[in-house]
């Protein structure tokens, strides 16, 4: 086995050969490329959702309310992991658009719930799946070995580290969802 210092790079032969991104320091740094990948993946899910004329947390708070019916703004926000003002704002174009009312909630008219119209269940049946393929292009290069161990590293990372996030994610039981799966 030859020492790592001795080993000889690979051969740049473009700009953008995996020689020249090793060689930029900040390519080296989990933080930015975590980055760099959300940047990539939010392009590929306008590309695949075109059309739609929806963001990525668009389509997530939609996914949540169809899967945790009933749910509050607090609570919708909680099972994302976005801040209270980033939730407010969501909703309120969402519900602009026609696609999600906000009622209040019975016993506490100061909570609102959350939910889908028709045209919100419409949309979401039409992005979702851009969302999910773009999903499956971003990962194309990797096996599917390499699929499940990346998924199961960034699940690890969140969980060991998610104390440090302005919002923490916790999930209830899945018992207690109104999952509604691609139909």
């Amino acid at each position: 086995m030859k020492n790592s210092s001795t080993r000889q790079p690979p051969p740049a032969t473009t700009v953008g050969s995996e020689r020249a991104f090793d060689e930029f320091r900040l390519n080296r740094i989990p933080g930015f490329l975590i980055r760099r990948i959300q940047q990539i993946l939010t392009a590929m899910v306008f590309e695949e959702t075109d059309g739609c004329d929806v963001t990525p947390v668009q389509v997530a708070v939609m996914i949540t309310i169809r899967e945790f019916p009933g749910s509050d703004q607090k609570k919708l926000a909680q099972l994302i992991a976005i801040d209270q003002s980033t939730i407010g704002n969501v909703a309120e174009r969402l519900e602009e658009r026609g696609v999600i009312v906000r009622k209040p909630m019975p016993g506490d008219r100061r909570y609102k719930i959350l939910e889908l119209t028709a045209e919100g269940e419409r949309l979401l049946d039409r992005s979702e799946p851009g969302v999910l393929e773009a999903q499956e292009k971003f990962l194309a290069c990797l096996s599917e070995t390499e699929r499940l161990s990346f998924v199961r590293t960034l699940r690890k990372l969140v969980i060991a580290n998610g104390e440090h996030a302005r919002v923490p994610f916790d999930l209830p039981p899945v018992a207690t969802r109104g999952l509604k799966r691609n139909r």
